[in-house]
């Protein structure tokens, strides 16, 4: 299932970053949004509405999402890349017209979550984060040559927080050009890393699953999904600090 806007039915790069935005606001939604809903759901309001496009995506044979799909990226080319749960691998990448290009990410099969797309010194890089405690945040190519994994042996050793729950749900891109990898559903520990890679610290313990900076810097949002809110924080980026600035509700006005 993927959200389109209603205004146009040739999904562009901008209209398809404005759609992902709105599905992870609504990650916490039981029920709000299935195969089986009959009468189309609209969400949002003016010129941000979204609608559901049932059975988007040409699955090839042999290729499936298994129990779930979770984490949506989009390339500088325009290319969808949609982690999931299924077999042969752990990623499927689309055209926006919803042809298939390409199946990858064999090193996180049947436990795809996280998914997210960098450009770094003029080349881009995948970052996944697999739902496994068994399994490592991975550092790809886009050509899916692993780059670096970082797994529990080696964050415990950096952090000192491990034996103890661990199972990584996302990354977070710093402005200034380090990186976040979070244990949400693990030991809910946020792993910080600078723009070279050396480990700076670990912080939380019982935090968000999924977070991420504004496009611009200055602000970090956390989706909370047990209690369907939105943190949002301003970032102090000489400080390291993040100060909550407001708390908004990941439901819609009329959910009851």
């Amino acid at each position: 299932t993927l959200f389109t806007t209603m205004k146009s039915t040739t999904m562009k790069r901008r209209s398809f970053l404005k759609t992902t935005t709105a599905a992870t606001a609504t990650l916490a939604l039981p029920n709000l949004i299935t195969a089986k809903t009959k009468k189309a759901i609209v969400l949002g309001k003016g010129e941000h509405q979204y609608t559901v496009e049932h059975g988007w995506g040409d699955m090839p044979k042999g290729h499936s999402y298994g129990n779930a799909t979770h984490g949506v990226a989009v390339d500088k080319a325009g290319l969808i890349y949609i982690t999931h749960q299924g077999r042969p691998n752990s990623i499927i990448v689309f055209e926006p017209s919803g042809t298939f290009v390409k199946s990858m990410g064999k090193v996180h099969a049947g436990s795809g979550h996280g998914i997210d797309i960098r450009v770094e010194d003029g080349t881009e890089y995948i970052y996944l984060s697999p739902s496994n405690a068994g399994m490592s945040f991975t550092k790809m190519t886009m050509a899916g040559e692993v780059v670096w994994q970082k797994g529990k042996k080696l964050l415990g050793e950096l952090s000192g927080k491990y034996p103890g729950r661990y199972r990584p749900t996302n990354a977070s891109f710093s402005p200034d050009g380090g990186y976040f990898l979070g244990d949400g559903y693990g030991g809910g520990y946020i792993h910080q890393f600078d723009k070279k890679d050396r480990y700076v610290r670990t912080i939380g313990g019982g935090g968000p699953r999924h977070f991420t900076y504004h496009p611009l810097g200055g602000y970090v949002y956390a989706n909370n999904e047990l209690d369907n809110s939105i943190n949002v924080y301003r970032y102090n980026d000489v400080t390291g600090m993040l100060i909550e600035q407001q708390v908004i509700s990941s439901l819609p006005d009329d959910f009851d």
